[in-house]
């Protein structure tokens, strides 16, 4: 499915962290201003792997002579064909990843601060997390300018991922209390494990695989900084698509009846299969029980949370400036 890859004149057999950038027919002002806040990167070990999945405008030099302009050479650059869908990409990159840790951005998504990498691995190394996630700042353009968004942050509970950690299979798969891909820092073996895993029935939402971590009892970590900037709208979840909200709406129901074909007996895994998948074709007084107690259990969440949304805060944009003038 690679038609073509380029390496910088800079290579290592290990690094850190590989900064996975998936790109598909972006401006190339919002790549540039993802790569430049990768680059200004401080006191981190990392390399870059953008991975383009077909655009049709041939962009990828420019890039490139961006990042050679400025001195960067530890990355590698892959061309697809065709299109192949986020997935594909996604995996295609990582086959090329040579870092413990990825970190993944979306072309106009950045980091939040030019430390941002050095703090989030130490923090990762010190208390020993495979999968981490951060607060993040929302923002559009707006012209010339950048403007702060407020909405409904993810997750909601932070306890879940700090004091009772216990809870968190319960929020993130019956409450759905999820984070944000973008948020997100794993070790490349557990991405690598969990998207080849759901690659047989997604193709865009990548993020299904984090559901398979948790129920797999891997813990989230939360990184308590604003560590990203995320762009509002202008993902394939936040754009006004239909198509794409269907096909993302399948992609999230094929993953919980995976979810459900393997939960185990134990009490919350059991109310989790019955309340997405009532019965499983056994339409016993027991599973119906479940069923009652996880509906009921969801109804009391969502009332005791409807007046108490945790928001996303406004943020200092003065850093996507900085990075703007760097590439212009």
């Amino acid at each position: 499915m690679i038609s073509k890859m380029q390496c910088g004149s800079r290579q290592k057999e290990y690094y850190d962290i590989s900064v996975i950038v998936l790109i598909y027919e972006q401006p190339l002002e919002e790549i540039l201003l993802t790569l430049a806040s990768i680059i200004g990167q401080k006191n981190a070990d990392f390399q870059i792997i953008i991975s383009d999945d077909g655009s049709t405008t041939p962009f990828l030099q420019k890039c490139i002579d961006f990042m050679e302009k400025v001195g960067f050479r530890d990355y590698k650059i892959i061309w697809h064909q065709y299109n192949v869908g986020t997935v594909i990409n996604y995996i295609d990159a990582l086959e090329k990843a040579d870092g413990k840790y990825i970190k993944s951005l979306g072309p106009g998504d950045c980091f939040g601060m030019e430390d941002a990498i050095q703090l989030w691995v130490d923090d990762m190394k010190k208390e020993g997390s495979r999968l981490s996630f951060c607060d993040a700042i929302y923002y559009r353009k707006n012209g010339e300018k950048y403007e702060s968004v407020v909405e409904v942050a993810h997750p909601q509970n932070l306890q879940v991922y700090t004091e009772k950690k216990k809870l968190q299979k319960k929020y993130y798969l019956l409450y759905n209390d999820i984070f944000s891909a973008v948020t997100v820092m794993c070790e490349k073996s557990l991405i690598y494990k969990y998207i080849e895993i759901i690659r047989s029935w997604v193709k865009y939402a990548e993020d299904n695989m984090f559901r398979l971590m948790i129920l797999d009892g891997i813990e989230g970590a939360y990184f308590a900084h604003k560590a990203v900037y995320y762009e509002w709208g202008s993902g394939v979840s936040t754009k006004e698509n239909i198509h794409f909200k269907k096909v993302i709406k399948q992609e999230w129901e094929k993953t919980t009846e995976y979810i459900c074909k393997h939960c185990s007996n134990n009490w919350l895994e059991n109310k989790i299969r019955n309340y997405y998948m009532p019965g499983q074709g056994n339409e016993s007084f027991v599973s119906k029980i479940f069923y009652e107690l996880a509906r009921l259990d969801v109804l009391i969440y969502e009332k005791r949370n409807h007046n108490k949304k945790r928001l996303t805060v406004h943020g200092d944009l003065g850093y996507l400036y900085t990075l703007k003038n760097l590439y212009e």
